[in-house]
Formats: C-alpha cells, sequence, structure tokens
C-alpha cells in the first residue's frame, strides 16, 4: 500500500484548545471534541483500516505460500535439527564417499564465473607428491536437475511458476581430475591445493547448497467419487502437526495429478488412479529463516515486496510456464 501520513488529531486539537483563554470553555470544547468527535475518527479509522485489510484480501495471492529461499554454508557447519533450511542434495550431508570428482563453490560475481568456466581446465598440485593434477571445469549439474525438478513440481500441482533465484546455483562447479590422455579416471582427494593464486581466493571447497523445502513421505487415503462417464479418485493425505498456516506444499506424484485441494491440515488429490504409491510432499517453509552456527552467507529469495499494486496486477496477469 502506499505510505500514507496518519493525521494526529488530537495531538492537533490539544495544541487548539491552549488558544481559548476562557478556562471553562476549554473544558467543555476539550470534552465535545476528544470525547465526542475523537471516538468518531477513532471508529472511523477502525472501519477505514478493516476495509483496506478486507481489500488486500480478496486480492491475496494464492502462490504467496510458494516463495523459494536458498543459501551456502560450510557442510562443517550443517545444522540437521533447523527447521527452515534443508540440503538441495541429500547426498551432501551423507558420508563422504569416493567420487570422481569435486564440487567446489566460486565465491565471485557473474562475469568471473563465465571467465572460469570458459577456461575449461584448472591445474592443482597434490601436496603429498607435489604432482600437478589437471580439473575439467563443467557446472555442477546436480544442483540443476533439483531446479528443474522443482519446476515440473511447481506445473504438476498447478501452481504458476515464479521462477526462482539462481545466484548461488549458478556458483557452484565440479572439477573433475582427468588422466593423461584427457579422459576422467582419477578420484579427487583432499590433499590438495590450486596452483594459480587468481583463483584460490575465489575457490571454497566443501560447501553446500541449501534450501527452504522439506520432504517427507505420506500415506493417503483414498475414497472414490462417480461421475457421469468415468470414475475419479481422490486422495487424502494429512500434513504434519507442526505446519505452519503460511507454508506452501507440493505433491510428486507417478500419476497425473487432475487437480489439488488444500483444506485444514490436509491436501486433497484428484487422480484416475485408485491407488497411489511412492508419493512424495514437499513443504516450501515461508516466514523467517532460522539461524545457527556458520549460517551467515546471503540468502536469496524469488519473493517480492507485498503491495496492493502487485496483488492486483498478480491476479490479473499472464504466467509464462517455463523454466527460465
Amino acid at each position: 500500500m502506499v505510505n500514507e501520513k496518519t493525521f494526529d488529531y488530537e495531538n492537533y486539537i490539544q495544541e487548539q484548545l491552549r488558544r481559548i483563554d476562557d478556562l471553562d470553555e476549554r473544558r467543555f470544547a476539550k470534552q465535545l471534541l476528544l470525547e465526542s468527535l475523537g471516538k468518531m475518527i477513532e471508529w472511523s479509522e477502525e472501519k477505514y483500516a478493516a476495509l483496506e485489510k478486507r481489500v488486500q484480501n480478496e486480492l491475496d495471492l494464492p502462490w504467496k505460500y510458494f516463495h523459494v529461499c536458498m543459501t551456502v554454508i560450510d557442510k562443517k557447519d550443517y545444522d540437521p535439527i533447523n527447521s527452515f533450511w534443508f540440503p538441495v542434495w541429500e547426498e551432501d550431508v551423507q558420508k563422504r564417499r569416493e567420487q570422481s570428482y569435486e564440487t567446489i563453490y566460486l565465491a565471485a560475481d557473474e562475469k568471473v564465473c563465465n571467465a572460469f568456466l570458459d577456461m575449461g581446465t584448472l591445474i592443482g598440485v597434490n601436496e603429498a607428491t607435489g604432482e600437478s593434477i589437471c580439473f575439467q571445469i563443467r557446472r555442477s549439474d546436480r544442483y540443476w536437475r533439483s531446479m528443474d525438478k522443482l519446476y515440473h513440481l511447481f506445473t504438476g500441482n498447478h501452481v504458476p511458476w515464479q521462477t526462482i533465484h539462481m545466484g548461488h546455483v549458478e556458483r557452484f562447479f565440479d572439477l573433475i581430475p582427468m588422466t593423461e590422455e584427457g579422459s576422467d579416471g582419477q578420484t579427487t582427494e583432499n590433499d590438495w591445493t590450486i596452483q594459480d593464486d587468481k583463483w584460490a581466493k575465489y575457490i571454497r571447497r566443501d560447501m553446500m547448497l541449501l534450501w527452504n523445502i522439506r520432504q517427507f513421505d505420506v500415506h493417503s487415503r483414498e475414497y472414490r467419487i462417480p461421475c457421469i462417464d468415468e470414475v475419479f479418485y481422490e486422495h487424502v493425505f494429512y500434513l504434519p502437526k507442526e505446519q505452519e498456516t503460511e507454508d506452501g506444499y507440493l505433491v510428486d506424484a507417478a500419476e497425473d495429478i487432475l487437480s489439488i485441494r488444500y483444506e485444514e491440515n490436509k491436501i486433497v488429490l484428484r487422480t484416475t488412479a485408485e491407488s497411489l504409491e511412492d508419493i512424495t510432499i514437499y513443504r516450501l517453509c515461508q516466514g523467517k529463516p532460522e539461524q545457527s552456527a556458520g549460517y551467515h552467507h546471503p540468502v536469496l529469495s524469488n519473493r517480492r515486496k507485498d503491495s496492493l499494486a502487485a496483488r492486483y496486477s498478480g491476479q490479473t496477469g499472464n504466467f509464462i510456464q517455463t523454466p527460465m
């Protein structure tokens, strides 16, 4: 809403009363203006505020519950009991296992990130042997796959796609050790350093990406709804007790979802399938991010500033349903 300066009628009346020299007249004017007219003004302001709230509620955006926030942390700082931040890729918090590449985070702007990717290879030095290691550089595709899956979740749940802030995602790169022939074949080791100091100041190792999306498996109850020429089924999923009223939910089901209905403490899915298996619900936590030790990197979000004009344009505008 437009910020309007509130008129302080009570202070204005008090100042005007000082101009009345006759104390009896001043007392009478004070009683008339403050106790009678003042209550009318107060009542009018309350009614105006209620009307303003009603108009905003009528223009309420149903997809305001589906904002996506992301941040990065050092893996050693991950807090599994944080109720707002969850790993984008679950394997990031699992026990480290041997893999053929290492993922790094480049703390630099877009121009430097593009130059790093265009370079193609990076030279490192094995601290134990002193030998050089050549790494092939590529964007970390596992995070991009997660973003692509999120897009299909939105479209599959008939929720308007609002895009997401990719600032952190685009800064993750995979370093793949190369053999002398130029093909993959080695495994990454922790005891290596970057040969070029130019890139050493940008590269952060053992970082991971977090977002405000928590996934959990649920079980459904279904009941049949007969139609004129076909039969549909509705599957009811009960939400956890600790759910927040402003949180949004997305459902990942193998079957095509015809419609989704949100009710108090439950989600109702309408499909042509008699039974559903392997159902996963994604909870998009809203509200204020919970802080933990080491969670100090910037939070990037697609949340927009709320206003009456923004709500109106959201109700009347058209959305382009594309990943970009």
